[in-house]
């Protein structure tokens, strides 16, 4: 292949830029782009890090944190898909976006047509209260610089300065950010383990423009490259390659992918995990030479290359190097190896993510084709991996097609895999689930023909059944036992999935209910405070008495309280929200006045 269309990801589209605040809504001409009013930035996905108020997006009911998933039923999984989507919108046209806030699906109508959203100004003389309700710069950075020394431990100091240095850069008062960073330093260089700490510290030298110094480049060296038991810490080492040449220090990260390579040499096995880390780390670096170095490797099977493979793909993509990500893509398509079923299936996924959907076709395609020559005996598992990539383009019919003509007489194991995979294909489960037509046809007929087999035979097939009741849970109409669950010999890490999956589609009483018998069988759960607040963003009324009257709430309640405080605020129930907010303790009304920072800081990045 001596051309790789991959438009998507390089013809990115100029968007003009988005300053000052939207005071009204937009003049509707239709040759304009749409100016939402925020900020994007790549997490798992693209998110909210910055809006403004009076904005478009604001109007609809976004919020800061929001992760966006589909804009007008389109899913997008990186940030140059978003521009990408929003560039192509025009100011006459409302647009429909879906966002995923504490884990909760919501669908929001963007109207250029509609008015900028207003905020009744309330004060009652309690100045935490008037902060919150009516908040100015002032009092948010008095109520931030006085909340920063809660506590003598370091590691608290230290996140409290490091969450001041985000809130102070969003503020644009880098004069306080500066002094805030070396009372951070005072402590970073005061903790015992630093693991989860020095990226931290990073992304402070980043936002303020400085560069580390050798104090914190050996200090950091030396903690992360102690030998842990006398093993060496891959993983360890490669996320600090991966951070130093994320933020820019290409030759403070070598020595950290240098160690690991050489280590590497020695004893293959010890990347037998770390293919994910290894390729991001490659990327940072701009390594592009030592992953073909990997890929002639007889050490490491195809799988684990091409695992290696996505996620420097995905590094670039997230971190926007087009150019980059144009150079993997070859790799990943053209240059010679050896290759299984399950890479192609990894490849069609991975395409479908970034919307490559020619590039897609085209390798299903040629499954298709080998399917039909290759010998009788091989063609059903080649022909199982043919209908996961009909799954995970999004074509159950195709899938089902292929079903009925290699696997009639046996359909229950490839029926799940198309419902598994249909359900993956777009940016949640849930809305896979609520997109595809008939995807409640094939998740019923599934579901009917797997009560009807055997345990033995169900348990030889946990992994792919456990998969296939998350998009049971999806499913609003749907239901299935927690003892049917349970029979399978499931452990708490598999309940977090199916409970994730109820609150992402609000099935309120099934994710109270499952979290509840969660903590009673394994001894904790950490899906409550999702939950909580889940009832307080989202929840019908009768449903948030119901919680409140919860043997959890009193433990928990903090995270109702934070979410519904919010949801009354940015829909002008300020009345309510007053009389909420006298009930918080002191601590956490100095959180919520945090989250008030948009309304007191003009969105300076706010590009799209």
């Amino acid at each position: 292949m001596k051309k790789i269309y991959f438009a998507l990801l390089l013809g990115m589209v100029s968007l003009a830029i988005l300053s000052g605040s939207c005071a009204h809504a937009q003049a509707l001409d239709p040759q304009k782009p749409l100016k939402l009013g925020i900020e994007v930035k790549q997490g798992v996905s693209p998110y909210v890090k910055d809006i403004d108020p009076n904005g478009l997006a604001a109007s609809a009911g976004m919020m800061s944190g929001d992760y966006i998933m589909e804009i007008d039923n389109v899913a997008v999984w990186y940030i140059h898909q978003v521009k990408g989507q929003l560039s192509i919108k025009k100011t006459d046209k409302p647009v429909q976006v879906v966002v995923k806030r504490n884990g909760t699906l919501h669908t929001l109508t963007i109207d250029p047509a509609k008015p900028a959203k207003t905020w009744r100004v309330i004060k009652d003389g309690d100045p935490l209260a008037d902060c919150y309700l009516a908040p100015t710069a002032e009092c948010v950075l008095e109520t931030m610089l006085k909340s920063a020394f809660d506590s003598n431990q370091p590691k608290d100091r230290f996140i409290a300065h490091t969450s001041n240095i985000d809130r102070l850069v969003q503020m644009n008062r880098m004069d306080i950010a500066v002094s805030e960073y070396e009372k951070a330093e005072e402590a970073f260089y005061q903790l015992a383990d630093i693991k989860y700490d020095y990226p931290s510290m990073l992304r402070a030298q980043s936002v303020l423009k400085k560069k580390p110094d050798q104090k914190f480049l050996t200090y950091t060296r030396s903690k992360v490259s102690s030998d842990r038991g006398g093993a060496i810490d891959t993983n360890g080492l490669l996320y600090a390659a991966q951070y130093f040449g994320e933020y820019g220090h290409t030759d403070s990260a070598m020595p950290y992918l240098t160690d690991v390579i050489e280590a590497a040499k020695k004893s293959p096995k010890i990347l037998k995990f770390d293919a994910r880390s290894l390729g991001r780390a490659l990327a940072a670096t701009g390594r592009h030479d030592l992953i073909k170095t990997f890929l002639e490797s007889k050490d490491y099977d195809s799988e684990w290359k091409t695992k290696m493979l996505e996620d420097a793909l995905i590094f670039h993509v997230k971190q926007e190097q087009m150019k980059n990500g144009e150079e993997i893509l070859k790799i990943i398509l053209s240059y010679p190896r050896q290759k299984t079923n399950k890479d192609d299936i990894l490849v069609i996924r991975m395409l479908k993510k970034l919307q490559q959907d020619d590039l897609m076709f085209s390798l299903t395609d040629q499954l298709t084709k080998h399917t039909e020559k290759i010998d009788p005996l091989f063609r059903g598992l080649l022909a199982r991996t043919l209908v996961q990539a009909h799954g995970a383009r999004g074509s159950i019919h195709m899938g089902r097609k292929v079903i009925e003509q290699y696997f009639s007489k046996d359909p229950l194991a490839p029926l799940i895999d198309l419902t598994v995979d249909s359900a993956n294909s777009r940016s949640a489960i849930g809305l896979a689930v609520q997109f595809y037509r008939d995807m409640p046809k094939l998740i019923s007929e599934t579901y009917a023909l797997l009560k009807n087999t055997d345990m033995e035979e169900r348990k030889r097939n946990k992994l792919e059944i456990r998969k296939f009741y998350e998009v049971l849970a999806a499913d609003l109409n749907s239901a299935f036992s927690r003892q049917e669950f349970d029979s399978y010999g499931y452990d708490s890490f598999d309940y977090d999935q199916i409970i994730d999956i109820f609150i992402e589609v609000r099935k309120y009483d099934e994710a109270l209910e499952w979290t509840v018998e969660q903590e009673r069988r394994f001894g904790k759960s950490y899906n409550y405070h999702d939950l909580f607040s889940m009832y307080g963003q989202a929840a019908p009324p009768e449903k948030m008495e119901q919680i409140k009257k919860h043997s959890k709430f009193k433990e928990h309640g903090d995270f109702f309280n934070r979410a519904y405080l919010k949801r009354l605020y940015w829909s002008g129930r300020m009345e309510e929200a007053a009389a909420l907010f006298k009930t918080l303790s002191d601590k956490e009304k100095k959180i919520m006045i945090f989250s008030q920072i948009p309304f007191v800081s003009q969105c300076l990045k706010c590009d799209l």
